[in-house]
């Protein structure tokens, strides 16, 4: 994986935000085997001075405390109701877009504005439209440059003491260059792990650039203003939501390549 130590404006890298000097301890996720059985995968999921595949998906675990995505958010509205497709209906007509090296999946189901721009909205209240908004947000988050976090976070994450602290840990490290494109993930789908028209849990699946395989949990929740937003953890949650994964999910849904 490329050292991104060497590159202007990334020297903040060299500490971990939670103090600890590089080389410490990280985040270590479980691999689950396709046998009876299961093990540890050692590699280190926590952020490095690299842009590398794995740190796509655990940036904003370490930056909270290594938490990853779930938690708790705006309020939903109480009487609009959802489609009659199925949680696990796949999206249609899907289309990639990009942001800082990664590419990004939209589709029939969102987002409806601004789908090129860096802070895209309105997707619908579907669990393809759910699934969508919670790739894109967390792909946006973790990887957004130092001028446009705050205004991808302040959009796209739900409010919550764990955004805050989110936020006052990611001013103590430095973006300004995309991620490599031999070093970025691709999203080959989603699990819907959970659905109701107010919140889902969605699990996305990504293939990392030494083919290893990943599965992030994400949680959304459907808000006043219409649209889904991205729920951060209580900072006091530990749990892992990133999972090394030995095969794609029975159940997941696939996405068509990127281009």
């Amino acid at each position: 994986m490329a050292d991104l130590s060497g590159r202007r404006g990334a020297t903040a890298l060299d500490r971990r935000p939670d103090g600890a000097r590089a080389g410490s301890p990280r985040l270590r996720p479980t691999r689950h085997s396709s046998g009876s059985g299961h093990r540890t995968d050692r590699g280190q999921l926590g952020v490095r001075h690299r842009r590398s595949t794995t740190y796509i998906l655990t940036t904003i675990a370490t930056l909270i405390g290594l938490i990853v995505l779930s938690g708790c958010g705006g309020e939903s509205s109480p009487s609009a109701s959802s489609t009659t497709a199925a949680p696990t209906a796949p999206p249609t007509n899907v289309v990639w877009t990009s942001f800082a090296g990664v590419k990004v999946p939209a589709a029939d189901e969102g987002p409806r504005n601004n789908r090129y721009q860096s802070v895209p909205t309105g997707y619908a209240r579907t669990g393809a439209g759910a699934a969508l908004a919670a790739i894109s947000a967390t792909i946006r988050m973790s990887v957004a440059d130092d001028n446009t976090w705050p205004r991808v976070v302040g959009t796209l994450v739900a409010p919550s003491e764990a955004r805050d602290q989110w936020s006052v840990n990611r001013v103590q490290i430095s973006i300004t260059q995309p991620v490599p494109k031999d070093k970025a993930p691709r999203v080959i789908g989603y699990t819907v792990e959970s659905f109701t028209p107010d919140k889902a849990t969605i699990g996305i699946v990504d293939r990392q650039s030494d083919d290893s395989l990943t599965k992030t949990t994400t949680t959304v929740k459907w808000v006043v203003s219409g649209d889904w937003l991205l729920e951060l953890p209580p900072v006091d949650n530990t749990t892992n939501r990133v999972q090394a994964l030995d095969a794609p999910p029975a159940s997941m849904i696939h996405l068509p390549e990127s281009n």
